[in-house]
């Protein structure tokens, strides 16, 4: 299949996405189904928002958003070297144990903030008032 030699590319263009959607907000992004369903923040939510921030050099507003913001901009820009480098769309850096610890790490960081949130009353996510 022809489309198959751009694989490669997808990571190029999600990272160029994010960066022009950092200044053009208006974009369409992806919306939480977490949030949709219950009116609770999930474990992603604002994570598109702060790794924009961060691809922009804007990493205080990257934090304030998501603490992973900027490991994601970090992590995607390391993905599109990889993968264009090796002419693959999941580079051999990518692994299950990685993407596990990740993910591990973000319901962690997502149990924090809902603890301080609903039960502390201390409000850290943005825009959940």
């Amino acid at each position: 299949m022809k489309l198959k030699r751009f694989n490669s590319l997808v990571p190029t263009f999600l990272t160029i996405y994010l960066w022009i959607k950092g200044n053009n907000p208006l974009l369409p992004g992806f919306s939480c189904p977490i949030r949709m369903i219950t009116n609770i923040p999930g474990p992603s939510c604002y994570l598109t928002r702060a790794t924009s921030a961060a691809l922009n050099g804007d990493f205080i507003q990257s934090i304030t958003l998501h603490l992973f913001g900027p490991f994601f901009a970090f992590t995607l820009i390391v993905w599109s070297i990889l993968s264009f480098k090796e002419r693959i769309l999941i580079p051999r850096i990518v692994t299950t144990k990685n993407i596990m610890c990740t993910i591990l790490l973000l319901i962690f960081y997502w149990m924090i903030r809902l603890t301080l949130t609903y039960k502390l009353g201390i409000n850290v996510f943005p825009d959940n008032k």
